[in-house]
């Protein structure tokens, strides 16, 4: 009996084991042909799993051409070229179409990508279908749609797809405002007509929060010339992904987790491919005038308020009249919501830390126009001026001003969810 316990616990550690470090092997396969291969991940310390792609591409008749001086690489198949840089997290395939997947790393002096990224590149590069199964620890090449293949067997054409997951929702209060203070600026006060599924009601379940800069890309610079706007966001934002992962019901994602540089369109089509339901960008303020501090929080309109926001509106924006144009006219459904969010995330900020609150401004800013969710853009402190690059600089003061961040979500994840609730309720 007691050898068949110690067996027992031996088999659930060995299992558990398994589960934590991932498959002990990745097999690479095609659904129409017999071939297999089976490649050793490499993992870091943490877990992370990563895949050679030298082997990947070696299986799959990829060729790779790799240049250690610029970090560029470039797989070719069948005339048809991806072309990608490491540690950046998109590639180019046939120099006009984008992809967007994890950054490529040098990780145990071999050139490795993570296993959904290399499905991501052969999916672009063969131009078939290519997943990743993690539970199976399997490549698979080629097959068909699993739910195209249900709509043929049940019955040939099915109609359009009525997405379950209910559109964007712009609920007022009875007074007409989603906060009864301060009072919405006449051109937010705007209701929009709401269908609502009735029987489902709004939530917040997914937030996306973005760091602001990083790598090359430094961000404002402190008034001791030691300390940098990418650093202090990372360490902020990380506190906040912490807080607000301690709330079962939410699933929280970041644009990045490290310090390296990733694009502004990065960072929206990161938030809108993972239908994110709020997104919160996390940035340091900075002026000439060293004398400049507090917190400003911003939330979209196509025309900046105030002298700074006109100036970092000329520092965002990216993209043609038209780009633009479709964009504002995109996000005008999320301006009450966001702002309501951008009032929650102030009083906070001022209730926990003393903090000094400037009026909530309004910019075009790249990473609010583009995301299909409500969104705000937290300046979180000056960081040119003496004090207040000293605080971004203070652990705890970083911990103070992140829970008052995660707190000002909540606060409006609750309000909002509940009004939706009611307004579902009160309908015939």
């Amino acid at each position: 009996m007691k050898r068949r316990l110690l067996l027992s616990l031996g088999f659930l550690l060995g299992a558990a084991a398994s589960i934590r470090c991932g498959p002990p092997t990745i097999n690479l396969r095609y659904t129409y042909r017999p071939e297999q291969a089976s490649v050793i991940p490499l993992r870091e310390e943490g877990g992370k799993t990563w895949i050679p792609l030298l082997d990947v591409a070696n299986f799959y008749g990829a060729a790779v051409d790799y240049q250690p001086t610029t970090g560029r690489v470039a797989l070719t198949r069948a005339g048809r070229k991806a072309v990608f840089v490491l540690s950046q997290p998109y590639a180019l395939v046939e120099g006009t179409e984008s992809i967007f997947l994890p950054p490529a790393e040098m990780v145990q002096g071999q050139l490795a990508v993570e296993p959904e990224a290399a499905a991501d590149l052969l999916r672009a590069l063969m131009n078939v279908r290519a997943t990743y199964v993690d539970d199976l620890g399997s490549i698979t090449v080629g097959g068909v749609d699993p739910e195209d293949l249900r709509r043929e067997i049940e019955g040939g054409e099915t109609g359009p797809v009525i997405p379950t997951t209910p559109g964007p929702l712009a609920i007022p209060s009875p007074g007409g405002a989603l906060s009864p203070e301060p009072t919405l600026p006449p051109e937010i006060q705007r209701v929009q007509t709401i269908h609502l599924n009735r029987t489902r009601v709004y939530q917040v379940r997914r937030i996306v929060i973005d760091p602001g800069h990083g790598g090359k890309d430094g961000g404002a610079r402190g008034f001791s010339k030691k300390f940098w706007e990418k650093q202090a966001t990372l360490a902020i934002a990380q506190k906040v992904v912490d807080l607000l992962k301690r709330e079962p019901d939410l699933e929280v994602l970041m644009t990045r987790d490290r310090d390296h540089y990733i694009t502004l369109k990065y960072r929206t089509d990161f938030a809108n491919r993972h239908k994110a339901d709020l997104f919160v960008s996390i940035h340091c303020n900075a002026n000439v005038k060293h004398t400049a501090k507090g917190t400003e929080t911003y939330v979209y309109s196509s025309k900046a308020t105030g002298n700074e926001a006109a100036l970092l509106e000329r520092e965002n924006i990216e993209g043609d009249f038209m780009d633009f144009t479709f964009a504002d006219m995109n996000h005008n459904k999320y301006r009450e919501r966001s702002y309501f969010l951008a009032q929650e995330v102030d009083k906070r900020i001022q209730q926990r830390l003393g903090q000094k609150i400037l009026r909530i401004e309004q910019a075009p800013f790249y990473v609010l126009a583009r995301v299909n969710m409500p969104s705000i853009l937290v300046e979180t402190a000056f960081i040119t001026h003496k004090d207040e690059e000293k605080k971004l600089e203070d652990p705890a003061w970083r911990d103070q001003i992140a829970r008052a961040i995660a707190d000002g979500i909540l606060a409006y994840r609750d309000r909002i969810e509940e009004l939706a609730d009611m307004r579902s309720k009160a309908k015939p």
